[in-house]
């Protein structure tokens, strides 16, 4: 068992026994909901029936194209590292580029989709 240690609380002495190992960065369709807001509206085709794309648990923003299609670019709400996710089009991935310009891809490779069946359409 992997034990972290974490100090005890200031006042009360309480020690947390909360903490995330994290796992491997995804991008996946997540479940259908409302992104948007008086900050970043939603573009004019925004359908809230359909899934939405969710990355590392953060909901992906595009106020400006259609919503998942092909060479859309994506933003987090809240973008204080100047992150961008471009869409390379149906069943061609991702690329993330952040403010240093460092650039990961996510499923541009076969093996690197999970994918429905028997669509076989790419669901992360």
């Amino acid at each position: 068992m992997l034990e972290i240690e974490t100090p005890a609380g200031i006042k009360s002495g309480n020690e947390p026994d909360l903490w995330v190992l994290g796992g491997v960065s995804s991008i996946y369709l997540g479940a259908p909901k409302v992104v948007y807001g008086k900050v970043n509206p939603p573009p004019p085709d925004y359908d809230t029936s359909k899934p939405k794309l969710i990355m590392d648990g953060l909901d992906l923003l595009n106020p400006d194209r259609e919503y998942n299609g092909p060479q859309t670019v994506y933003t987090t709400e809240i973008n204080n590292t100047g992150l961008q996710v471009k869409s390379l089009g149906e069943d061609g991935g991702f690329l993330v580029t952040d403010n240093m310009g460092r650039q990961i891809e996510y499923g541009t490779t076969l093996d690197s989709r999970i994918v429905t069946q028997p669509e076989g359409k790419a669901r992360e």
